[in-house]
């Protein structure tokens, strides 16, 4: 090595490791005799900080013999500093300028030319916070016109302290370990192929005009160019980080040493929750002392409740300020206030209670559906539930049946592959590159990869598409006693299949963009295409359902615009004459997705029919009828009839995404409407313990039978 690198390791040392000093009891000593002279600033042991004056204080007297005509001489650290003529018994020296100094301790010994009087000596510590005030304003004061030269009278560390450190110095820079805390233990980093190393970052105030001296385990690290991202190579075992800025030519420590102790232990991972509180809690927590600050209106009434802790938690499937309204019962919901714009305390416990069932029922489908292992899945390794979706049902009973069909998986344990060509998703947008003609085509995987290995062959098919005529819904009893109902466990079962893939935000964003689709909006629903005819059979699994004229649908926009002041209205219908119709209102902004309505207009045909045959564009049926689900679900108000399955998917779907239940007008039944069968409530052991009919005017030619749960 160089003897110039070794010399700059030697600096890096002294500048990092000053600290290090050892720390004496500082006093006055003689050599054991009585002394005349005594130091009184700086007093013994002390600490010399910011606006403390820059000099010593001497005084002489009580001396056993005249010192009248000798000189009484300073020292500070060894080096003369003052010296002058004793000509009183009783003399003061005050004037005595502390021109050079050491971070850390410092000595001041006192003698005179008298011979056989012993010395004093005494010692005072000089802070970084002294050296940035006092010392550095004395420099600038006094030094402004003062060649630095190698007569210059100030020293730090032995070093000459000049002007431009001094300025330095003055400006108070700060270093701040910013990571790792202390006490952090750095383990295993991977990230696909790369491995990371432990790292330090350290933020500098100002960030530019300084050096920054470090150390690791004592032992000096250069550093270049600007300071973010430090990697630290280092074994595993527990180490330390000391930094401090510098002057730009390493010759002066001017902030405080930041120190770190820290662990590496490359033998183990990093928990994937992230370990402690912060980790687990994510952004934000579901604690119920969120809503603490808010201002507590006691529970007034509760209809359909009981009152807890200060708010109505509501009975499974009631909701409202009061739980005095029923998903089950209740074809309107106009309150006083705008849910979207309130936030108190009863409504931020009720959005909280919702989304810890919310997020208890997405662990269960995700667990169910979701390989948490990487063990290979195997047609024996797991209770798997096949449903084959060869069939000609409309899209919003279709998903309704495989929510249906998930439910009987949760009580059964299983996992549910879907199979068979779902009409909507059989065509070439769902052909491409990475693209499966499913519901993948435009949403999230509901089942793993891993599934798509399996032998389907050596697994029949449990249901198939007629599944909802002959069987019935399962609802676990906690979900009901934690309020949920069935309502809350079919909109949660909604969201999970129709959540928006890559593909599909992407459309939904330009759509929206392009009709103007803007806050607060009412979702209409008009009905008036191939359910017509079906309705108005007598054969009807629903009697009294009819299409409804578009006068009605009209007064309770208008009702919902006196109420709440919205104008503008999200259209979605497959009568083209309803487009036309309210193009005529100048009270409204009508905003609809764009396609041409006559391909889905009344016929005696069914759509699914007409997608079967590939007499329909299947791509633009499929897409169009998902934008408008998606459109009717994400409005701030809704108006419908939620005998239609379209209808009910939109209402889950924006309950389940708000977290509230948004204003809303079912023109014929409420939401139970599109309940197609019984709800079997069932314990934990898997055992019904009752069979509930929701739907009273569903017509059912089916007898029910309860099915044999599954060991």
């Amino acid at each position: 090595m160089s003897q110039c690198k070794v010399n700059q390791q030697r600096r890096l040392i002294m500048v990092v490791v000053i600290f290090m000093i050892p720390v004496f009891h500082a006093r006055q000593t003689t050599n054991g005799e009585t002394s005349c002279y005594h130091v009184l600033f700086p007093p013994q042991q002390y600490l010399l900080q910011k606006d403390d004056p820059s000099h010593i204080t001497v005084s002489i007297g009580s001396c056993p013999s005249s010192l009248v005509g000798n000189r009484v001489i300073v020292f500070l650290n060894s080096v003369l500093v003052h010296e002058q003529d004793i000509v009183d018994e009783d003399m003061v020296l005050d004037a005595i300028a502390i021109t050079r100094v050491v971070l850390g301790w410092n000595e001041i010994r006192v003698s005179s030319s008298a011979p056989n009087l012993p010395h004093i000596s005494s010692q005072f510590f000089v802070s970084v916070d002294y050296l940035q005030t006092s010392f550095s304003e004395l420099v600038i004061n006094q030094a402004t016109y003062l060649p630095e030269t190698s007569a210059w009278p100030w020293f730090v560390n032995d070093k000459p302290f000049f002007l431009h450190h001094a300025k330095l110095a003055a400006m108070k820079p700060l270093v701040k370990i910013v990571w790792p805390p202390a006490g952090y233990t750095f383990k295993r980093m991977h990230y696909g192929p790369t491995a990371f190393s432990p790292f330090l970052r350290v933020e500098m105030l100002p960030g530019f005009g300084f050096n920054l001296a470090m150390s690791i385990d004592e032992e000096p690290m250069k550093v270049y160019g600007p300071v973010y991202f430090l990697n630290l190579l280092l074994a595993d075992g527990e180490h330390v980080v000391r930094v401090a800025l510098t002057t730009p030519d390493s010759q002066h420590m001017i902030s405080e040493v930041q120190t770190v102790f820290f662990t590496v232990n490359q033998t183990i991972e990093y928990e994937e929750d992230g370990e402690g509180a912060d980790g687990s809690e994510g952004l934000l927590s579901l604690d119920p002392f969120e809503c603490s600050s808010l201002a507590k209106d006691g529970c007034q009434t509760c209809v359909r409740g009981k009152c807890l802790d200060g708010f109505c938690s509501c009975f499974p499937d009631y909701f409202g300020e009061s739980c005095e309204y029923s998903f089950l019962s209740d074809t309107r919901y106009l309150p006083a206030k705008d849910p979207s714009k309130v936030w108190d305390f009863s409504s931020c416990n009720k959005f909280i209670q919702a989304e810890r069932l919310s997020q208890a029922m997405g662990e269960k489908l995700n667990s169910m559906q979701f390989q948490q292992t990487p063990t290979p899945v195997s047609e024996t390794s797991r209770r798997i539930l096949r449903l084959s979706l060869d069939d000609t049902s409309g899209f919003g009973v279709t998903l309704h049946l495989i929510s249906q069909i998930f439910s009987y998986a949760i009580r059964n344990n299983e996992s549910v592959i879907m199979t068979g060509k779902f009409s909507y998703f059989r065509h070439r947008a769902c052909r491409t590159p990475g693209q499966r003609e499913d519901l993948t085509c435009l949403f999230e995987p509901t089942q793993d990869r891993s599934f798509d290995h399996l032998n389907i062959s050596l697994i029949p098919p449990t249901f198939t598409a007629n599944y909802q005529l002959h069987n019935d819904w399962h609802l676990p009893l906690h979900v009901n006693a934690s309020g949920g109902g069935i309502f809350f466990f079919i909109s949660q079962l909604s969201r999970f299949l129709m959540t928006p893939n890559r593909n599909l935000e992407a459309l939904l964003r330009r759509v929206k963009r392009r009709i103007r689709y803007q806050h607060p909006i009412i979702g209409l629903h008009v009905r008036h295409g191939d359910s017509c005819p079906k309705w108005e059979d007598k054969h009807s699994h629903l009697p009294g359902a009819k299409c409804e004229k578009l006068e009605r649908y009209v007064e309770e926009i208008r009702e919902m615009k006196r109420r709440y002041g919205v104008t503008r209205v999200f259209v979605c219908t497959d009568d083209p004459a309803v487009i036309e119709q309210l193009a005529l209102l100048t009270d409204f902004h009508f905003v609809f997705v764009p396609f041409d309505r006559k391909l889905f207009s009344a016929s005696d045909w069914a759509i699914e029919l007409k997608l079967l045959m590939a007499t329909l564009d299947r791509r633009l049926a499929a897409e169009s009828t998902v934008l408008d689900i998606l459109l009717l679900a994400e409005a701030d108000y809704f108006v419908g009839t939620l005998s239609s399955h379209f209808s009910s998917l939109a209402f889950e779907l924006s309950v389940a995404n708000k977290g509230f239940v948004p204003p809303y007008v079912s023109l014929d039944f409420a939401w139970h409407g599109s309940l197609l069968a019984p709800v079997q409530y069932y314990n934990d052991e898997g055992e019904t313990v009752e069979a509930r009919e929701h739907n009273p005017a569903r017509r059912d030619p089916t007898p029910r039978t309860a099915p044999t749960t599954k060991s």
